[in-house]
């Protein structure tokens, strides 16, 4: 984690650069709710004051909500520009909703998803505070990841509302082709959030392991395993779909393209898994496995939605 507190960090709307500017010295300004750390505790400035030549407690107050009390440059200025993102990602969607009420005569469905979407975010902004006071609680980073794909999903069906496959009249069974995507989709939700179970026990067990010259793979081996053998079905399953789709459709149809693309992000997952764990979790793959798990549930929400917007047999396939 890289900052203690939500929505500032450290007790500042920019965060300092230095573990000086988070050490108490004499002669030091200090605006209430800033922090410093000190006997490996957060404490918060309780007003605005300049520190004299001696500490004074009755100008701290120790912050406890959680017991996270270091400072790591990079970790911090990563979940900075993160909230900066979030605060464009909800800049956009009040200018989606906006957007949306020129469908109101005609589409009035766009606009209801739109608002879904803007307060599931706002919801995302409260978690996210929740996440940081429990010192990135398993549980609500799970559900914060699983309520940020919901977000992604609602504002593809109502960007794409208008979009349908093509050429299904080709499948004697389209229903069964409807139901493989679905499940694959619940399949690799599933395997998402195994993931993040992962994460939480090697964030436990590496540090450990690391110090004992040990090997942090075993310590999680039950949920890996899990994360694994779904990563297998996972594949399976965009193999059969694609399979099925690519026998009956153009290479050119938009549903073929899309699993396509899915299958491929599914082995390009599996590979960077495998790279986590045999080279130790570096850090730009395990930041590509979280980004391809995001894209290819995206690609995989996209199949669903132009295969439930076909409303019939279609004569001419429009590529």
């Amino acid at each position: 984690m890289g900052c203690p507190d939500w929505p500032k960090c450290f007790g500042y709307y920019i965060p300092p650069t230095n573990i000086s500017e988070l050490t108490w010295k004499p002669q030091q300004e200090f605006k209430k709710g800033q922090m410093i750390i000190k006997e490996k505790k957060l404490w918060v400035a309780q007003g605005n004051f300049t520190t004299s030549q001696q500490y004074n407690p009755s100008n701290w107050a120790e912050y406890t909500k959680h017991s996270y009390a270091l400072y790591n440059p990079v970790h911090t200025y990563i979940e900075w520009v993160n909230r900066m993102v979030s605060v464009f990602v909800g800049l956009f969607m009040i200018l989606t909703v906006l957007s949306s009420f020129q469908y109101w005569k005609n589409q009035k469905s766009i606009v209801f998803l739109s608002i879904a979407s803007f307060f599931i975010t706002l919801f995302q902004a409260w978690l996210g505070a929740k996440v940081v006071e429990s010192n990135l609680d398993g549980l609500k980073i799970s559900i914060h990841m699983l309520f940020a794909l919901a977000v992604v999903g609602l504002v593809m069906i109502a960007v794409f509302k208008n979009h349908a496959a093509t050429g299904l009249y080709r499948f004697k069974h389209l229903g069964w082709i409807k139901v493989l995507v679905y499940g694959v989709i619940v399949l690799t939700l599933v395997q998402i959030y195994t993931g993040t179970q992962v994460r939480e026990a090697v964030d436990t067990w590496k540090p450990k392991a690391d110090a004992n010259g040990y090997s942090w793979v075993n310590m999680v081996d039950d949920v890996l395993s899990s994360h694994k053998s779904l990563s297998a079905f996972v594949m399976a399953a965009m193999l059969i779909l694609f399979y099925l789709v690519s026998n009956r459709l153009d290479k050119n149809n938009a549903v073929t393209k899309y699993v396509g693309i899915g299958m491929l992000l599914t082995a390009m997952q599996i590979a960077l898994g495998s790279v986590n764990i045999f080279f130790n979790m570096p850090a730009v793959s395990q930041v590509m496995h979280v980004t391809l798990a995001g894209l290819l549930i995206a690609s995989q929400f996209y199949v669903a939605i132009l295969l439930f917007n076909y409303k019939g047999e279609q004569i001419e396939e429009i590529n």
